[in-house]
């Protein structure tokens, strides 16, 4: 059905009269009929009943995007803030590491992996097999 503000009566910005309100109303009735005619063509004796599913609750659905909306701009912030924080604190202790690790290769030399090693193991020097003779004659 069309919206009867949008016709051209109703564009002009005065009262109606009794005619002209008759004449609006007529017309509204000659849209509904042909749409109901139509769909009773296709859909048979049932399309002349007007639909039976309820409006849309417009303005619980405006307020449910309008929070969805909001509640997505939180997330996307707290994401982003986060994020910045992170990065902060990797070039932070980057920066740290490269400060400390210039110092200590100037005044020590360069530890490994696990840092400096307490013991070292050494693989025993070759020695000649003793012979079985020496150990029994010996």
């Amino acid at each position: 059905m069309s919206d009867f503000r949008d016709h051209k009566m109703f564009q002009k910005k005065r009262k109606l009269t009794d005619e002209e309100l008759r004449k609006l109303a007529i017309e509204e009735l000659n849209l509904e009929l042909v749409k109901a005619s139509a769909r009773a063509e296709i859909i048979g004796a049932s399309g002349w009943k007007p639909c039976p599913l309820k409006k849309t609750n417009k303005r619980f659905l405006q307020s449910t995007l309008k929070s969805a909306v909001r509640h997505n701009d939180r997330e996307r912030e707290k994401s982003l803030r986060a994020s910045s924080d992170k990065l902060s604190r990797l070039e932070r202790r980057q920066k740290q590491t490269h400060r400390e690790g210039s110092s200590r290769e100037k005044t020590t030399r360069k530890s490994g992996k696990f840092g400096e090693r307490k013991h070292e193991f050494r693989k025993p020097d070759k020695k000649e097999k003793e012979s079985p003779e020496k150990i029994k004659g010996g």
